[in-house]
């Protein structure tokens, strides 16, 4: 939000304050409040506050991480659909045998945790069901882990190295790099560095986007 959008917002907030029969918070206390979520757009705030009145909690005021989770979603909620892209991953084109960078840090700061790309994919094919299922809580309590991490992403490779690339095969796929969610390969001086991704709507709309595209990928 800009600072012109401030008399909208303070409008919705006295409107959200009356809906719970609140007094209205003070001209500073909406300030406050206009600071925390300033990051979105005017049209996510007010989308969020809507969300939160029609959902379970709406009898109660909303504080502003009630306003954020709505916008973003919970942690658990971006971990799951991660959870669902590294699937996809595994059982398209190349799986473990391609290096893959995967598109925000959080994907290699856990995939790392469980013991690399290739152990991945290892536990992934071997394991029962049970196994999976362990496997794939792992990952998401690591993935939120990740998100959370403030040591800077020096320290998070900038891709997951695969089987071919590992074994120093000759094969020319073995010297790229697979982007999942494009799908594109390129060699491994062009990957591109990793970034935070924006905000978490913007991440999970890629999420959603990525799973679809590997939907209809195919070993290859």
């Amino acid at each position: 939000m800009t600072n012109g959008d401030f008399e909208a917002f303070a409008q919705l907030v006295t409107a959200a304050a009356d809906a719970v029969g609140r007094t209205a918070p003070t001209k500073n206390a909406i300030m406050f409040i206009f600071d925390a979520l300033k990051k979105y757009s005017l049209e996510q705030v007010q989308g969020a506050y809507r969300a939160h009145f029609q959902g379970p909690e709406g009898r109660f005021w909303p504080t502003p991480s009630h306003i954020v989770e709505q916008i973003e979603g919970k942690p658990e909620d971006r971990a799951a659909l991660a959870w669902a892209l590294v699937e996809k991953a595994l059982s398209s084109y190349n799986g473990a045998y391609e290096s893959v960078r995967f598109p925000l840090p959080a994907y290699h700061f856990a995939i790392e945790k469980l013991g690399g790309w290739i152990t991945l994919s290892d536990k992934y094919d071997d394991g029962s069901k049970r196994d999976v299922a362990f496997l794939a809580k792992e990952f998401k309590q690591f993935y939120v882990l990740g998100e959370k991490a403030a040591r800077g992403w020096e320290s998070v490779p900038p891709y997951l190295v695969g089987i071919w690339e590992d074994e120093g095969s000759e094969r020319p796929t073995a010297k790229k790099v697979r982007m999942i969610g494009s799908g594109e390969l390129v060699t491994r001086d062009k990957v591109p560095a990793l970034s935070s991704g924006g905000d978490r709507t913007q991440q999970r709309r890629r999420l959603a986007d990525n799973i679809a595209a590997l939907a209809g990928a195919k070993r290859l």
